[in-house]
């Protein structure tokens, strides 16, 4: 039984619909997410101890559009679902002691939310990959936080690594904003009607 677990999640493929030239969605794609997933699970497979590990990309070659579909198997996307199941498994089969590494490289997103003093704050969410015509879907730090505190009530040890922008005010520089700026705007038509039940 594993006393390892790894949860590795690389959003290469990203659509922004909110940022529209012309009417037509903008590709903000990001080059290094699927790498640094890819060289961490490497990493992970030298260790001494077996590690248990999920990995879900979603990878663009430079060659293909909007329209086209990451090479990755459905199973081996980061949709929302497929990032719950594997946030599930691991908080259902670990126990104290045991050592959880989650890894997600992508864009990060903010959207306000007004509470009840009419004070507004803001929620921060990971821009995760979808089918649907938006190509994106969120995964909220809400939610986010129930399966960490899942794992750490049984006793183990959780390392997370963020490595996305949840800012949008940080530019590394401007000749290459688009291939190293991760963020998205957030887009409250793409969840409406929507739940964070899980």
């Amino acid at each position: 039984m594993a006393t390892h677990w790894a949860i590795l999640i690389g959003v290469g493929m990203t659509v922004d619909t909110t940022q529209r030239e012309n009417g037509q969605p903008e590709d903000r794609s990001l080059r290094g997410a699927v790498p640094d997933v890819q060289a961490t699970e490497a990493f992970l497979r030298t260790l001494s101890r077996p590690v248990d590990i999920t990995t879900l990309t979603a990878s663009k070659s430079p060659q293909s559009d909007l329209s086209s579909r990451p090479s990755e198997t459905p199973e081996a996307l980061p949709t929302r679902k497929n990032v719950l199941d594997a946030l599930k498994r691991v908080a259902n089969s670990c126990a104290a002691g045991h050592q959880v590494y989650i890894h997600f490289s992508g864009h990060g997103t903010r959207r306000p939310v007004p509470d009840l003093y009419k004070r507004s704050w803001e929620s921060v969410a990971l821009v995760l990959f979808s089918d649907r015509p938006e190509g994106r879907e969120y995964l909220f730090a809400e939610t986010m936080h129930k399966y960490l505190r899942m794992i750490t009530l049984k006793g183990a040890y959780v390392t997370l690594v963020l490595d996305c922008c949840f800012s949008g005010s940080v530019m590394r520089t401007e000749a290459h904003l688009d291939s190293l700026i991760r963020f998205i705007e957030y887009d409250i038509a793409e969840t409406k009607g929507a739940t964070e039940k899980s």
